[in-house]
This record gives C-alpha cells, sequence and structure tokens, in this order.
C-alpha cells in the first residue's frame, strides 16, 4: 500500500535522459525542482597544435577550445594560457568568444568572453586561435590548467 502510495505521487520516470511526468502531481514536483535547483553552465576547455611538429622559426596554429554543456550561457570567461619556455606566440588569430583576446611572447589571455549556452544541436562553443613557433629545438608539453580558465560559472574541466 504504502509503496503503491509513493509511486501514485512520484509518477514519474526518467527515460533516454529526461523526465517524464505523469498526472498533475509529479509535473508539480518536476516544477519544483527546477525552480529549487537554477542551471548552471559546465564550462569545458581543450588546446590543439596543428601542425604538432615544427622546426624553429616555422609556425603552428594554437587553438583553445571552450564548451558549455548548460542551457545557460558562460559569462566573463577569462583565461592566462602560459607557453612553456622555448615556444613563442607571434599573433591572435582569432576570437569567437566575444571579449578581448591579447597575447605577449608568451602567453594567450582573454578576458570578458562568453560561451553560449547548449541547445538541441549540441553543446555551446568559441574558440580562440593564435601563431606561435618553437624558439629552439626540443619537445614540449604545454597544458591548461583548470584553475587557469574561470567563468561566471566557477572554474572549467579540462579535456
Amino acid at each position: 500500500m504504502r509503496h503503491s502510495l509513493i509511486r501514485h505521487w512520484l509518477d514519474a520516470t526518467r527515460q533516454s535522459g529526461l523526465w517524464i511526468a505523469r498526472g498533475l502531481r509529479a509535473w508539480i514536483l518536476l516544477a519544483l525542482v527546477a525552480v529549487s535547483f537554477p542551471a548552471q553552465a559546465i564550462v569545458d576547455v581543450n588546446k590543439s597544435f596543428s601542425p604538432t611538429t615544427r622546426n624553429v622559426g616555422q609556425t603552428s596554429l594554437l587553438t583553445i577550445n571552450f564548451y558549455n554543456s548548460a542551457v545557460v550561457a558562460a559569462t566573463s570567461l577569462a583565461l592566462t594560457d602560459t607557453m612553456p619556455s622555448g615556444i613563442e606566440v607571434h599573433a591572435i588569430l582569432g576570437n569567437t568568444c566575444g571579449g578581448t583576446a591579447s597575447f605577449t611572447s608568451t602567453t594567450v589571455a582573454l578576458s570578458g568572453g562568453n560561451i553560449p549556452a547548449a541547445d538541441v544541436s549540441g553543446n555551446g562553443t568559441c574558440q580562440v586561435t593564435a601563431e606561435v613557433s618553437p624558439t629552439s629545438p626540443g619537445t614540449w608539453v604545454n597544458t591548461i590548467l583548470t584553475t587557469e580558465v574561470s567563468s561566471s560559472e566557477g572554474n572549467a574541466d579540462r579535456d
């Protein structure tokens, strides 16, 4: 008897990642949950170089991609990416995040950017691209720490 009362009150099921509510009480419950827990942006970031192998003086395209898997935009996006010793930044080539993208010979920075909200077609995305080159022979590991990317929704997860 108790089980059927709980089932009657919580007559909602999760199918394919979506809550499907049955009956007025379940809709009211789901509405209360939606009001109680506002959506937050979930920010991810990754970085790539193309081509990945360069000789001294040859350039490579650095691409920093930002992703937002939530239904609210991530605002006030900020990043300072410091290159390892032996890599030099020459120019910012593109910025689809808005805000201000800038560089020094050793950093790529973004301030005041925005990542759009996710929609039915997928995650919200934006990117910053820069031209870089090695100044000496070697192998470098260049990562973005989660603490180096911030937004109105906190720090990023790194892919």
